[in-house]
């Protein structure tokens, strides 16, 4: 486990750490996990292909929470340097004041990056840049489900990220069906 994982556990409770080290741990901690919402920023200069997008990401059907947007390379840094990472990044390339690599020579991002343009020649600087997708526009539903997917399936928030009080919960809940469970097929016996 890394060191950025054991320091948040130390200064848990002994019953919770004793909880989060249980054989049941990891199955509880996948279901937790895959409740949570996948938090998106969205970075597009156009009003109407940003509404295009936000419906288009609405329409996919999954578990996404949009947690902000930005219109231009300095709005963008501005919003990741003062808010909590993002689950994963769609980005247009070409914006107001520059392209999305402009960004990225500043910030480097530590989720997946999406990158959604009209210009195929920004695809081998996308890939260097660790780019999850390379969509063209005009953008289609089942690419972006597609991209969506792919990030989704790759998705496990940091433990550091984790709400403990709701995961021992989670937990504490689960080992109480598992008992109730066992409970009823020996009465039945």
């Amino acid at each position: 486990m890394d060191s950025a994982v054991v320091t948040p556990l130390l200064n848990l409770p002994p019953e919770l750490r004793k909880l989060l080290n249980s054989r049941r741990f990891h199955h509880i901690y996948q279901k937790f996990v895959n409740k949570l919402p996948m938090k998106v920023f969205l970075i597009e200069d156009e009003p109407i292909a940003l509404n295009r997008l936000k419906q288009m990401i609405s329409d996919a059907g999954q578990n996404i929470e949009i947690c902000g947007d930005a219109d231009s390379v300095d709005t963008a840094l501005d919003w990741l340097r003062s808010n909590e990472s993002p689950d994963l990044i769609l980005t247009d390339v070409q914006l107001a004041d520059g392209t999305c690599f402009d960004l990225f020579n500043q910030y480097q991002p530590t989720c997946p990056v999406v990158f959604i343009t009209a210009f195929n020649h920004y695809a081998v600087e996308a890939f260097r840049l660790n780019a999850k997708d390379y969509l063209l526009k005009p953008l289609k539903q089942e690419d972006l489900n597609s991209a969506l997917e792919k990030v989704k399936k790759q998705m496990t928030p940091a433990l550091t990220n984790l709400d403990y009080v709701k995961l021992a919960q989670a937990i504490l809940q689960e080992e109480k069906n598992t008992t109730a469970v066992i409970s009823s097929d020996m009465e039945n016996r």
